[in-house]
C-alpha cells in the first residue's frame, strides 16, 4: 500500500485536536476559560486542542507547506520522519530565514500541533519539538539581542568554499558562477535561480528585480560579468530542482571543507557584512579630513555607521533599515559569525 499524501496525514493529525462546540461550552461553564483548560505548556507551544476553524486552517496550510518542502528536499514521505528535529531546524534555517520572526513562530506552532496529533494517533511515542529546540528553529539560536541576526561565513571559509565550487563546477552558468554571484553581489537564492539575461546592463552592472518588485542595480566583478550570457533567457537553472541541487552541493562541500555552518543565504549575509565594513572604512577616511569630525571620534563612527547601513540596505533591496540590522546588527563585533 502506498504512503498517504502529506495533505492526508496532516488532516488526520489535526483532526485529533479539534474541540467540538459542545465540549467548549462545557469547559467554559466549568472553568470560565477554554484556552486556560488547553494550555499545557509555555506560550511558545500551541494549545493542546484546536478551538476555531481559523486556527485549524492556519495550522493546516502552514504545516502542509513546510512538510511538503521538507519532503521535496529529503525524499521522505512519512510525516513522523519529516518532523525529526534536525530536519525541522535545518529547513527553518535555510528556507525560512527571510521570514519574519512571527511568521516562523506560526510555522512552529503549526508543526507542534501536527506532532501532538501524531502522538494522539499513536504514530509517535513522545513529543520531540520541545521548547529546547525552539530557539534554534525560530531564532536560530542567537544570543539575546541578536535573535534575528543572520551570520555569514568567515572570510576564509567563504573564499575556500567559492574556490571549491568553482573547481568542481567550472561551466558557465553553473553552481560555481551562482555562488560567486551571491557572494559578490548579495543576491537571494531565488534571485540567482531565476536571474534573467536581460538584467545585465552591458556595463558591468546588473539590474535585479527582487522581493516586492523592488529594483536595484549592482556592480558585478568584471571576470564574473564576462561569464554571464545576456542572450540567455535565464542565466541559471530557473527551477526549484536546480535551487535544491545548488543547496545540496554547497552543503556537501561545506562538510568536505569542515566548515561548521552551511546555507545559501549565508553568502548574502557575508556580502552584507563585507560591504558594511568597506563602506565604514571609506566614510571614515573621507571624513577624517574634516577637523570637526576628526576631533569627535564617536560622532565620526555614528555617521559612518548610519551611512554604511543605508548603502547596504539599498544594495540588499531592503525597504527598512531594521531589516538590514538582521545582517549587520549594532555592536556586531560582539558576535562570532562562524557559528
Amino acid at each position: 500500500m502506498s504512503t498517504p499524501s502529506i495533505t492526508h496525514q496532516v488532516k488526520l493529525a489535526l483532526s485529533c485536536l479539534w474541540v467540538p462546540d459542545e465540549t467548549k461550552r462545557e469547559i467554559r461553564h466549568q472553568y470560565g476559560s477554554v484556552k486556560f483548560r488547553f494550555r499545557t505548556g509555555p506560550v511558545t507551544q500551541p494549545l493542546s486542542g484546536i478551538l476555531s476553524y481559523r486556527t485549524y486552517n492556519n495550522y493546516f496550510d502552514s504545516s502542509r507547506r513546510f512538510l511538503t518542502l521538507t519532503r521535496e528536499l529529503t525524499g521522505e514521505k512519512l510525516l513522523v520522519r519529516l518532523l525529526a528535529p534536525e530536519l525541522v531546524v535545518g529547513v527553518f534555517t535555510e528556507w525560512f530565514s527571510e521570514r519574519a520572526v512571527n511568521t516562523r513562530k506560526s510555522y512552529w506552532c503549526a508543526l507542534a500541533a501536527v506532532e501532538r496529533g501524531a502522538l494522539a494517533l499513536g504514530w509517535l511515542s513522545d513529543l520531540r519539538l520541545n521548547p529546547d529546540i525552539y530557539p534554534a528553529a525560530v531564532y536560530q539560536g542567537r544570543i539575546a539581542g541578536f535573535e534575528n541576526f543572520r551570520g555569514g561565513y568567515t572570510d576564509a571559509d567563504a573564499d575556500a568554499l567559492l574556490a571549491r565550487m568553482q573547481e568542481l563546477y567550472p561551466e558557465r552558468g553553473g553552481f560555481g558562477d551562482a555562488v560567486a554571484l551571491m557572494l559578490s553581489a548579495g543576491l537571494r537564492r531565488d534571485e540567482v535561480t531565476f536571474a534573467k539575461g536581460s538584467w545585465l546592463l552591458g556595463d558591468g552592472r546588473m539590474q535585479v528585480k527582487g522581493k516586492g518588485g523592488r529594483v536595484r542595480v549592482l556592480e558585478i566583478p568584471p571576470d564574473l560579468y564576462a561569464r554571464l550570457n545576456p542572450s540567455q533567457t535565464y542565466l541559471f537553472g530557473a527551477t526549484r530542482a536546480w535551487a535544491r541541487g545548488l543547496y545540496n552541493a554547497v552543503h556537501r562541500e561545506c562538510r568536505w571543507l569542515e566548515i561548521g555552518i552551511t546555507g545559501l543565504h549565508r553568502f548574502r549575509a557575508t556580502y552584507a557584512q563585507r560591504e558594511y565594513s568597506r563602506q565604514v572604512e571609506l566614510f571614515r577616511k573621507q571624513d577624517c579630513q574634516n577637523s570637526a569630525y576628526g576631533a569627535a571620534p564617536d560622532k565620526l563612527m555614528a555617521n559612518a555607521d548610519r551611512h554604511a547601513r543605508q548603502i547596504v540596505s539599498n544594495l540588499l533591496g531592503h525597504n527598512r533599515l531594521d531589516v538590514t540590522k538582521r545582517y549587520v546588527p549594532e555592536n556586531i563585533e560582539m558576535l562570532d559569525t562562524s557559528t
